[in-house]
This record gives structure tokens, C-alpha cells and sequence, in this order.
């Protein structure tokens, strides 16, 4: 029975009741140990009726084995993978080393090494989505701060992708050390008051003096464990009264949870040998299964009898199948109080025990008391096949043991190279830069230096500024074997990247310079194209730019696709982004996801399709928070914040403060930038020139010159100078933005520089120039640049006096800007036009209908226009078939549709 947890209880009610109708939920419970999660999982189980329940507990030392905790939760339903797309299928049944749906074995073949795990992730969300299907399902996860990681990475990416399924979840973890559960709703446990607790005490039906029964609820703190357990500490006389301040669990200096452990102590000492050792082998066998521990306790000559005093004394619950301790503190008070030779004789003997080649492995590592080549050799093959299954944690895990083992430093290096990868693929910075650090001294084969560089770049780059995560990567890459030409691209193109995102510093001309020559052997064009860029030298850059694009091997090149968008082809900037994001959906490459939608976010902007700019942001975002990717967060919050700005949401100042948190330090300059860009728009489209000029002229002489965002905001930058009657300032942006536009041949960009150069010219030449823009903006079907375009030009013509003329122009600039939903720009519009003598223009604040709908059910509609069914919906948008149904059920209203087909009279992007 429950005592005082109402609130609590009241909580996993209301989550099992939104199950019940549909509705997933979750809850985080987080606190110290005995306070009473268990109590409150097994409250949940016992008024879940009618629903599936899943239950697993992590366990310290299965910590280190990959998918051992998801293995141990679906194992009931491990045959419903049969449900599940091919991909989803291989991926989960490959990572927990089963046979897929097909029967074949899929262990180390049918998941790639170095397999997304978000993949995994996404094959857990789909099997419980189909689970919940005929019945309400119910998982449970007590001690989650001991599950492995790569069984916390899938788990947490599922849950928080559950919304109109039937499941709540229910996740249990210490204080101390507790995993990252945000997006689940949290409720920290505190101590049980009096009357719960003397409740507690009493049901123990121990006879206590009444002293002593105060003594105790003064003492437990209100834990519900140590109202249980201390009370067995006492002996007769003790709980009859005579009991000093000094005596056993007393008010001494040790901690509650240190007196609770001595309590299980005392009740260990007072066993019998035998069962103190079968207690050791159970403690350290992990996973709970009885036959391993029996064999083992048989092999060190005991006997299953053994265990019976154990249970007697409540310490653990044993049957045919399973082992239970009583509390995780009694397994740890079992490994504490042995000797290392007993701890040694039980690893050996598990190890001789268990039929799993992972668990083996790991018993002998433990058992190794110094170098054991022979373990260390087996350590890299349980490496090998959790790099095979996406655990990238244990990878780490096994090949650090590994490198410990090693009798040979050379072996050693290697192997602390590979965890210090492994780590940081799993997205363990600093432990990658400590394995790292501790490989630099032992490694001295090239392309083992260059994985270390590319280690220690990525750790820099996340966590400390990209000049010199750049500077780390060009000597990595100055020493890549000529011939090795992957690691050559790979370092090359990851030390492009930290360049160009680092703020401006005469030392990144040499930085290039350095690239550009290690590169050659491989293709320099990237190189020389960037190093172009900067020196503002477009006619040369572009081409060069072209054929690194047209080179790139594969879609996987972020570098290539990056530096096309440069070129501002529509084709070329949406091809290449729409390859790489659909090649890491298709793959599940969940981790590398955001970075591909930066790119998508920014080829929607360079064409004006700002509402795909936002869903294609709006997913980034809610994938680099879910897989804790801090620098893509901030760069992310920037573009939403300037997207924000060119449709005159009133969200987009309070979004670019946000970015510039996120950069603090100044050295994030894809923040800033995009930022300050975002709040120059911001000014401008409210017709606030000179805060518009200030900022502008900053930005283009700041650390961001050289950044996309000072590209494209060289037109605003131009009226802005214009507008604030300072003609002279405008004069070097307009320079910048005609040159670029010539050498990129693109109508839409030409048109822009056109009307750049009418905001500088009188005239016939003024209007000779806003023509021409308009008909270029109207050839490339670019209806944002258009309205601006018409926007100005109906501005000029009034203030000719011209005023049928350019009523005409504002008109069309209003229609346009109407379509777009741009407010901030079509108030400027309708303004202009009223000021022509015109009646108030009638609008919509945004007639196309797509606009009413949220970023996630745009993505939605767009993909199942084009055929695709919920279940492959689901596989690329990372969601459950479910949810999908249930996004198309609150969008088809909104679009006056009842169902795909009648999709096509809108107009959707085909790319993704």
C-alpha cells in the first residue's frame, strides 16, 4: 500500500486516462534512492487494467552493452517487428542482434557500421504506435540513470515523438547523475510526511517503542526505504528502547542512504559464506537471468540451495527465469563488502557461464587484473558489433577497455582512437576529447592522426570557438596520407566547414591558403571557390564553385551543397539539399538531419519560398533539441528569427534575441548574423531606415562579412542607405550584389541587383531599372522579390506624381504580399497605395489556405500529395503512422478537403 503519494498517484492516473482515450503522455520521476519510484511504477502497473504493460530496469552493469535495457523491454513483443518497414525492421532487430521479420539474422550485416541510432529510435516509435493499436499500452523504466545509452537515445526519441497513440510512459531515475528526460513532464519526489511515514513504519508490524518508532521517522527523512529497512538493523533490546544517540544507524555524521546500506550490510555479514558468494555471482552476472548465475555459482562449487537463505532474508526473489534483488543497494552492498579475488573467481566463472559473446567478453575484461591481449582482442569484436547495431556509447565503452588491456601502446593508440571516434559520434564530447588526448601520445600512423583531428575539431567546434576547431582540423588534414583519399575529403571538408563559420579573422586566409594546397591531390575547388568568395571575387569563385558541386560523389557532402547555394540556382541549391535530407531521412540519419535543413532552410529562403523555409526550420529545430545539438539550436533560432521578420511575425525580435544568447561569446557567427539580419529586416519592412542603416553598415564590416546572410541582406542594405538620405553608403553594397548577380546569371538575383540600382539612379534610368526587375522577378517566379520590386517601384512613381501608374504597381505589391502572408511588408504596401488616392485595399492577411496550417502538418500534406501513405510519411518525417492520420485529420478542414486526391489544386513543393 501507498502511503501519502496522492498527488503522485493522482498524476499516473490522469496519464493512464489520456491513454485510455488516445492521447499519449509521459512522466519523469526523478529521486534518491529508496524515496519510493519502484513503489509508485508498480502503482502503475497494478491500475493499468485492460492495458499492455512493457516494464525494464536498468542495471549499472549492463551500462556499457548496447540496446540491453530496449532488448530486456520489448523482448515480450519482439515478434510484432514482423509489423514494421523493412529498414525500421533491420534496424531494431539488427541492434538488439536478432533475426528480422524475414527470419534472417541480422546482427552486424543488415545495419551499416556507424548506423544512425536515431533509425533505431524511429523503429521503436513505429512498433509502439502499432502495439497500442488494439489495446493501450503502458511502458515502465525504473533506475533509467543505469540504461545504456544507446537504449536512452531510442527510447527518448520515441517518446517524444508519441501524440495521438494510446501509451504512457513512465520513466523512473535518480538525483544524482539522472539522464536528460526534457519533453517529458517532471515530478521530483520529496520525503513522505509524518503521518505517511509513521504510517510506513507501523505496517512493518515490527514492535517498536515509542521512542524508538519516533527516533526512526525523525531519522528516515520521510524515505519510504528506510522506514523499511532500518528497523531490521535493530536488535531486540534496540527495539525495545535502549538505543543511544550513538548506537548503529544513530544520528551519526553518515548520510541517510549511507545508514540504509549498512543496514543491508549487517543483514548480508549475518549469511552464510555459500550464500554470500552466490550473492556476489548474482550481483555481477547484470542482466538477472537465473541458468548464468546458477552455472557460475556451480562452477566455484556451490549449490542453487545456497541461495534459499538469501530469499529468506528478503534480499533478493529468485525463479526458473529470473533474479531480483530486493533494491539496487543491496546488489551494490554485495560488490562492495567482497574481496578482489572473489570478485575476480566470479567474473571468470560468469564468463565460462553465459552463452552471449558481448557479455563474455566484458566478464573477462573485469576479471583482467593487468595487459591481456588475448581480452583485449575480444573487447574490439564486441566493439565491432555494437558499432554494427548504432551503440556508439559501448563502442567507446568496449575499445577504451580495450586500449586498458593492450600489451602493445601502438595497439593501445588504435584502440583509444577508435573509442574517442566511437564517443563522439555518440555524442559524448568531452569523454571524445579525453580518449583523444590520451591516444595523441601513442599514435603516429597518419590516418589515425587525422581521425584524432577530426575528433578533437568536432569537440572544439561544439564547445569552444570554430577558428580553432579550423586550426585543428588543417593540421589533421596537413598529414593525411596522400593516397587516402576518403580521409582526405572527409577532414578537408570538415575543416572548410569550421572556417566558413567562424567569424572574420585575417588568419583564415591562410587557413584556406593551407586547405587549398593539402586538397589539390583530391579536388581544390571547394577550397580555392571559398578562399574567392571571401576576397569578394565573384566571377572567379562561381565557376569553380560549380564544379565542386557537380563533383561531389555523393549527397553526403555537406561542403559541396553548402557552398552551392552561392550560385542561387534554384535547381542547384534544391537538388543538392533535397538529396542530402532526403538521403538522411531515407537512412534514418536522424543526428545529421539538422544540419541538411539548414541547408534546405536556406535554399527555400534564396528562392523565397518562405513558408517551406519555415517547416524546414521548424523540423531542423525539433530534431537538433531532441538529439542535443546545442550550435545547431542557436544557428536554427537565428533563421526561424529572420524568417520571422520577412513575414512580419511578431515572434521574430524575441527569436533573434534568443540566437544571440545562444552565442554569448560572439564566436557562433552564423547566430549573430542571422540575427542581426533578422532585426535589420525587421526595421526595414516598418520603415525604420536609419536603425535599419546602423545595422546593416555593422554587420558589413563585422565579424560576418563574408556570411550568407550579409549577402543577402546587401539590397536591404542599399534601401536602407537610400531611404535614410545617405546615398553614399549605399554605393558598396550595390557594387557587392551587382557583381554577384552577374556572375551568378540568375534572373531572380539580376533582378534584385536591378532594383538596387533604380534606388540609386533618377529618372529614366530609375525607371528603365525598376522595369527591368519587375520583369525579371516575374520571369523567375520569385513573388516575394516581386512585391518588393512592385512595392518600390509604386513608391517611385507616386512621388513622380504618377499616381495611376503606381497605383497599378502597388496593387499587384499588395495581391502578392496578401498570397505570402508577409505583414509586416503588405502593411507598408496597403499604405502606399491608400496614399495614391486609392480606397483601402480589401485583403485576407494571407489568402492561400496552406498558411493556416501549423509547420508539421505542411510537411504532412506536402508528402501525402504526393502518394505517399501515413506509414511512409511517418518513415521520413520521424513521427508514427498515428500521427501522421491524425495531422491530415486537423489539416484537411483547413484546406476545405476530405481527402489526397483534391490535395493537388495546391501548389506543394515537391522537395522536401
Amino acid at each position: 500500500m501507498l502511503h501519502g503519494r496522492d498527488a503522485e498517484k493522482h498524476a499516473i492516473d490522469g496519464l493512464l486516462a489520456a491513454a485510455r482515450a488516445g492521447r499519449a503522455g509521459s512522466l519523469a520521476m526523478y529521486g534518491p534512492a529508496g524515496i519510493g519510484k519502484s513503489a509508485l511504477l508498480d502503482y502503475a502497473a497494478g491500475a493499468s487494467a485492460g492495458a499492455l504493460v512493457l516494464r525494464v530496469v536498468g542495471i549499472e552493469s549492463e551500462a556499457e552493452l548496447p540496446y540491453a535495457a530496449l532488448h530486456a523491454l520489448l523482448h515480450p513483443v519482439i515478434g510484432a517487428t514482423g509489423a514494421l518497414s523493412g529498414p525500421q525492421a533491420a534496424a531494431l532487430c539488427g541492434a538488439l542482434g536478432l533475426a528480422d521479420a524475414a527470419g534472417r539474422e541480422t546482427a552486424g550485416t543488415e545495419v551499416p557500421v556507424g548506423a544512425d541510432r536515431f533509425l533505431v529510435g524511429l523503429a521503436v516509435l513505429s512498433l509502439l504506435a502499432e502495439l497500442s493499436g488494439q489495446r493501450p499500452l503502458l511502458c515502465l523504466v525504473d533506475d533509467a540513470q543505469w540504461l545504456d545509452r544507446a537504449s536512452a537515445d531510442a527510447l527518448l526519441f520515441a517518446v517524444r515523438r508519441l501524440h495521438a497513440e494510446p501509451v504512457a510512459v513512465v520513466v523512473a531515475a535518480r538525483d544524482d547523475d539522472a539522464p536528460s528526460l526534457s519533453g517529458l513532464a517532471q515530478l521530483r519526489l520529496a520525503g513522505l510526511d509524518r503521518p505517511a511515514a509513521e504510517a510506513v513504519l507501523a505496517a512493518q508490524e515490527i514492535d517498536l517503542a515509542r521512542a524508538v518508532r519516533d527516533r526512526l521517522v525523525d531519522e528516515a527523512a520521510g524515505n519510504p526505504l528506510a522506514l523499511v529497512e532500518l528497523p531490521h538493523a535493530l536488535s531486540p533490546a534496540q527495539r525495545a528502547g535502549a538505543l543511544n544517540p550513538v548506537d548503529g544507524f544513530g544520528s551519526g555524521p553518515g548520510p541517510l542512504l549511507g545508514r540504509v546500506q549498512a543496514s543491508f550490510r549487517l543483514r548480508i555479514g549475518a549469511l552464510p559464506e555459500a550464500t554470500r558468494r552466490c550473492l556476489l555471482v548474482a550481483a555481477l552476472a547484470g542482466s538477472g537471468a537465473t541458468t548464468p548465475v546458477v552455472r557460475a555459482a556451480e562452477a566455484l562449487g556451490l549449490a542453487v540451495t545456497d541461495f534459499a537463505p538469501a530469499e529468506q532474508a528478503g534480499l533478493l526473489t529468485m525463479s526458473g527465469t529470473e533474479i531480483t534483488f530486493r533494491h539496487p543497494l543491496v546488489r551494490a552492498v554485495v560488490q562492495g563488502t567482497c574481496t578482489l579475488a572473489q570478485r575476480v573467481a566470479a567474473h571468470r566463472a560468469l564468463a565460462a557461464a553465459v552463452v552471449d559473446d558481448d557479455r563474455r567478453a566484458w566478464h573477462l575484461a573485469a576479471a583482467a587484473t593487468g595487459p591481456d591481449e588475448a581480452v583485449a582482442v575480444q573487447l574490439e569484436r564486441t566493439a565491432e558489433r555494437a558499432a554494427a547495431r548504432g551503440g556508439h556509447a559501448a563502442v567507446a565503452a568496449a575499445y577504451e577497455r580495450a586500449a586498458e588491456l593492450s600489451e602493445d601502446p601502438i595497439d593501445g593508440g588504435r584502440r583509444l582512437t577508435a573509442a574517442a571516434t566511437a564517443a563522439g559520434d555518440a555524442g559524448q564530447l568531452p569523454r571524445a576529447g579525453v580518449l583523444a588526448a590520451r591516444a595523441s601520445g601513442l599514435v603516429h600512423v597518419p590516418r589515425l592522426r587525422a581521425r584524432l583531428a577530426q575528433v578533437l575539431g568536432r569537440l572544439e567546434f561544439e564547445t569552444g570557438t570554430p577558428l580553432t576547431a579550423a586550426r585543428i582540423a588543417v593540421d589533421g588534414l596537413e598529414r593525411v596520407d596522400p593516397g587516402d583519399r576518403a580521409t582526405a575529403l572527409s577532414l578537408g571538408d570538415q575543416a572548410l566547414l569550421y572556417t566558413w563559420y567562424s567569424p572574420y579573422d585575417p588568419e583564415q586566409d591562410v587557413l584556406l591558403a593551407r586547405i587549398e594546397r593539402a586538397m589539390r591531390p583530391v579536388g581544390a575547388e571547394a577550397a580555392t571557390g571559398l578562399r574567392l568568395l571571401w576576397a569578394q571575387d565573384y566571377s572567379r569563385a562561381l565557376p569553380l564553385l560549380r564544379i565542386s558541386v557537380a563533383a561531389q560523389p555523393e549527397p553526403t557532402r555537406l561542403i559541396g551543397t553548402g557552398l552551392g547555394l552561392y550560385l542561387a540556382d534554384p535547381a542547384v541549391a534544391h537538388v543538392g539539399a533535397a538529396a542530402l535530407v532526403a538521403h538522411h531521412r531515407t537512412n534514418g540519419l536522424a543526428g545529421a538531419l539538422p544540419q541538411a535543413l539548414v541547408l534546405m532552410t536556406t535554399a527555400y529562403l534564396l528562392t523565397g519560398r518562405h513558408r517551406d523555409a519555415k517547416t524546414a526550420a521548424a523540423d531542423a529545430l525539433r530534431i537538433a533539441h531532441d538529439t542535443g545539438q546545442s550550435y545547431r539550436v542557436g544557428h536554427l533560432t537565428a533563421l526561424r528569427a529572420y524568417l520571422a521578420a520577412a513575414s512580419g511575425d511578431d515572434d521574430g525580435q524575441s527569436l533573434a534575441a534568443e540566437a544571440v544568447r545562444h552565442s554569448a561569446d560572439g564566436t557562433r557567427m552564423a547566430n549573430t548574423a542571422w540575427a542581426e539580419a533578422a532585426l535589420a529586416l525587421r526595421d526595414g519592412a516598418a520603415g525604420r531606415f536609419g536603425a535599419a542603416l546602423e545595422r546593416l553598415e555593422a554587420a558589413a564590416h563585422g565579424p560576418g562579412r563574408h556570411s550568407v546572410p550579409v549577402l543577402l541582406g546587401l539590397p536591404d542594405h542599399v534601401e536602407a542607405a537610400v531611404r535614410a538620405e545617405r546615398p553614399e553608403l549605399a554605393a558598396a553594397p550595390l557594387a557587392r550584389f551587382a557583381a554577384w548577380a552577374e556572375a551568378t546569371g540568375q534572373p531572380a538575383v539580376l533582378g534584385t541587383a536591378a532594383r538596387c540600382r533604380a534606388l540609386t539612379s533618377t529618372g529614366s534610368a530609375a525607371e528603365s531599372a525598376y522595369a527591368e526587375a519587375a520583369e525579371l522577378h516575374a520571369e523567375a517566379g520569385q513573388r516575394f522579390e516581386q512585391a518588393r520590386t512592385e512595392l518600390v517601384y509604386g513608391e517611385w512613381l507616386r512621388r513622380q506624381r504618377r499616381r495611376g501608374e503606381a497605383r497599378a504597381r502597388l496593387a499587384v505589391a499588395v495581391e502578392l504580399l496578401d498570397e505570402l502572408g508577409n505583414v509586416a511588408w503588405l502593411e507598408r504596401a496597403c499604405g502606399e497605395l491608400r496614399a495614391t488616392g486609392a480606397p483601402a485595399p480589401t485583403t485576407s492577411g494571407g489568402r492561400d489556405p496552406l498558411a493556416s496550417l501549423t509547420p508539421q502538418e505542411r510537411q504532412v500534406v506536402r508528402l501525402a500529395a504526393t502518394g505517399a501513405s501515413n506509414r511512409e510519411i511517418a518513415a521520413q518525417l520521424f513521427l508514427s503512422a498515428r500521427t501522421v492520420g491524425y495531422h491530415l485529420y486537423k489539416a484537411f478542414p483547413k484546406l476545405g478537403v476530405s481527402n489526397r486526391a483534391q490535395l493537388a489544386r495546391f501548389d506543394l513543393p515537391v522537395t522536401p
